[in-house]
Protein backbone atom coordinates (compact mmCIF):
# COMPACT_ATOMS: atom_id res chain seq x y z
CA UNK A 1 0.00 0.00 0.00
CA UNK A 2 1.40 3.67 -0.70
CA UNK A 3 2.15 5.73 2.37
CA UNK A 4 -0.34 8.53 0.52
CA UNK A 5 -3.32 5.64 0.26
CA UNK A 6 -2.06 4.88 3.44
CA UNK A 7 -3.01 8.38 5.25
CA UNK A 8 -6.26 8.88 3.34
CA UNK A 9 -7.51 5.18 4.36
CA UNK A 10 -6.76 6.41 8.11
CA UNK A 11 -8.43 9.30 7.95
CA UNK A 12 -11.91 8.15 6.01
CA UNK A 13 -11.58 5.23 9.22
CA UNK A 14 -11.72 7.71 11.61
CA UNK A 15 -14.41 9.74 9.88
CA UNK A 16 -16.47 6.58 9.16
CA UNK A 17 -16.33 5.31 13.00
CA UNK A 18 -17.32 8.46 14.46
CA UNK A 19 -19.93 8.78 11.72
CA UNK A 20 -21.83 5.37 11.67
CA UNK A 21 -21.25 5.09 15.79
CA UNK A 22 -19.28 1.74 15.38
CA UNK A 23 -16.69 0.70 17.82
CA UNK A 24 -18.11 2.92 21.09
CA UNK A 25 -17.58 0.30 23.83
CA UNK A 26 -14.66 1.24 25.36
CA UNK A 27 -12.06 -0.77 27.69
CA UNK A 28 -8.72 -0.41 29.35
CA UNK A 29 -5.86 -0.62 26.33
CA UNK A 30 -2.16 -0.91 26.81
CA UNK A 31 -0.42 2.17 24.22
CA UNK A 32 2.19 -0.49 23.56
CA UNK A 33 0.22 -2.69 22.80
CA UNK A 34 -2.25 -0.79 20.44
CA UNK A 35 1.38 0.58 18.86
CA UNK A 36 2.42 -2.79 18.57
CA UNK A 37 -0.71 -3.86 16.36
CA UNK A 38 -0.04 -0.37 13.88
CA UNK A 39 3.41 -1.36 13.25
CA UNK A 40 3.52 -5.08 12.70
CA UNK A 41 1.20 -3.47 9.60
CA UNK A 42 3.20 -0.69 8.44
CA UNK A 43 6.31 -2.61 8.88
CA UNK A 44 7.26 -2.71 5.13
CA UNK A 45 7.23 0.32 4.61
CA UNK A 46 9.05 1.58 7.87
CA UNK A 47 11.65 -0.62 6.71
CA UNK A 48 11.74 1.03 3.00
CA UNK A 49 11.70 4.65 4.41
CA UNK A 50 14.01 3.66 7.07
CA UNK A 51 11.83 5.06 9.60
CA UNK A 52 12.72 4.88 13.67
CA UNK A 53 10.43 4.97 16.36
CA UNK A 54 10.78 5.68 19.83
CA UNK A 55 7.95 5.29 22.35
CA UNK A 56 7.93 5.86 26.11
CA UNK A 57 4.81 5.22 27.98
CA UNK A 58 5.93 5.51 30.98
CA UNK A 59 4.19 8.22 32.60
CA UNK A 60 0.71 7.05 31.03
CA UNK A 61 0.68 3.40 29.91
CA UNK A 62 -2.52 2.64 29.44
CA UNK A 63 -6.15 4.85 28.72
CA UNK A 64 -10.07 3.90 28.81
CA UNK A 65 -10.42 4.38 25.19
CA UNK A 66 -12.15 2.85 22.19
CA UNK A 67 -9.59 0.41 20.92
CA UNK A 68 -9.93 0.63 17.18
CA UNK A 69 -10.26 4.15 17.36
CA UNK A 70 -6.95 4.80 19.37
CA UNK A 71 -4.91 2.69 16.72
CA UNK A 72 -6.73 4.17 13.76
CA UNK A 73 -5.01 7.51 15.60
CA UNK A 74 -1.54 6.41 16.19
CA UNK A 75 -1.72 5.07 12.59
CA UNK A 76 -3.24 8.21 11.44
CA UNK A 77 -0.51 10.33 13.48
CA UNK A 78 2.64 8.03 12.61
CA UNK A 79 1.89 8.09 8.84
CA UNK A 80 1.59 11.96 8.70
CA UNK A 81 5.19 12.27 10.02
CA UNK A 82 6.31 9.11 7.10
CA UNK A 83 4.79 11.37 4.60
CA UNK A 84 6.92 14.74 5.98
CA UNK A 85 9.81 12.65 6.05
CA UNK A 86 13.31 15.01 5.09
CA UNK A 87 14.90 13.29 1.89
CA UNK A 88 18.52 11.71 2.60
CA UNK A 89 18.46 12.19 6.41
CA UNK A 90 17.45 9.39 8.79
CA UNK A 91 13.87 9.96 10.43
CA UNK A 92 13.13 9.52 13.99
CA UNK A 93 9.48 9.64 15.25
CA UNK A 94 8.60 9.80 18.72
CA UNK A 95 5.61 8.65 20.65
CA UNK A 96 4.93 9.25 24.25
CA UNK A 97 2.04 9.36 26.62
CA UNK A 98 1.19 11.23 29.81
CA UNK A 99 -1.17 13.52 31.57
CA UNK A 100 -1.25 16.78 31.12
CA UNK A 101 -3.40 19.31 33.30
CA UNK A 102 -5.33 15.98 34.29
CA UNK A 103 -5.72 14.78 30.90
CA UNK A 104 -4.54 11.90 29.08
CA UNK A 105 -1.90 13.16 26.41
CA UNK A 106 -1.00 11.24 23.12
CA UNK A 107 2.38 12.87 21.88
CA UNK A 108 4.05 12.15 18.37
CA UNK A 109 6.91 14.31 17.24
CA UNK A 110 9.42 14.19 14.39
CA UNK A 111 12.33 15.29 12.69
CA UNK A 112 10.53 15.71 9.14
CA UNK A 113 9.23 18.88 6.80
CA UNK A 114 7.46 21.75 8.44
CA UNK A 115 3.68 21.38 8.17
CA UNK A 116 1.81 24.65 6.45
CA UNK A 117 0.06 26.02 9.70
CA UNK A 118 -2.26 28.08 7.25
CA UNK A 119 -3.79 25.04 6.72
CA UNK A 120 -4.41 24.12 10.29
CA UNK A 121 -5.89 25.87 13.28
CA UNK A 122 -2.86 25.62 15.76
CA UNK A 123 -5.38 24.18 18.54
CA UNK A 124 -8.34 22.59 17.15
CA UNK A 125 -11.47 20.40 18.76
CA UNK A 126 -11.88 17.11 16.74
CA UNK A 127 -14.38 14.34 15.95
CA UNK A 128 -13.40 11.74 18.45
CA UNK A 129 -14.33 14.01 21.55
CA UNK A 130 -10.35 15.14 21.62
CA UNK A 131 -8.34 18.15 20.50
CA UNK A 132 -5.25 18.47 18.76
CA UNK A 133 -2.52 20.85 19.57
CA UNK A 134 0.16 20.98 16.40
CA UNK A 135 3.45 22.86 16.28
CA UNK A 136 5.72 23.14 13.46
CA UNK A 137 8.92 24.63 13.07
CA UNK A 138 11.52 24.32 9.68
CA UNK A 139 14.48 22.50 10.20
CA UNK A 140 12.80 20.88 13.60
CA UNK A 141 10.26 19.33 12.86
CA UNK A 142 6.76 18.73 14.39
CA UNK A 143 5.25 17.83 17.15
CA UNK A 144 1.21 16.89 17.38
CA UNK A 145 -0.49 16.38 20.59
CA UNK A 146 -3.77 14.76 20.40
CA UNK A 147 -5.88 15.44 24.49
CA UNK A 148 -7.94 11.96 24.70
Amino acid sequence: MLLSQLVDNTVDDIVYLETKNIDKHKSSISFNKSLSEVLISISAILVDENIKINSDFSKLNSIYYRPALLERILLSLIAGAIKRKQPNSASVINISTYLENSKPTLEVSDNGARIDMNNFDKEQDVGFQGNIYLESVSDKGTVIKIYL
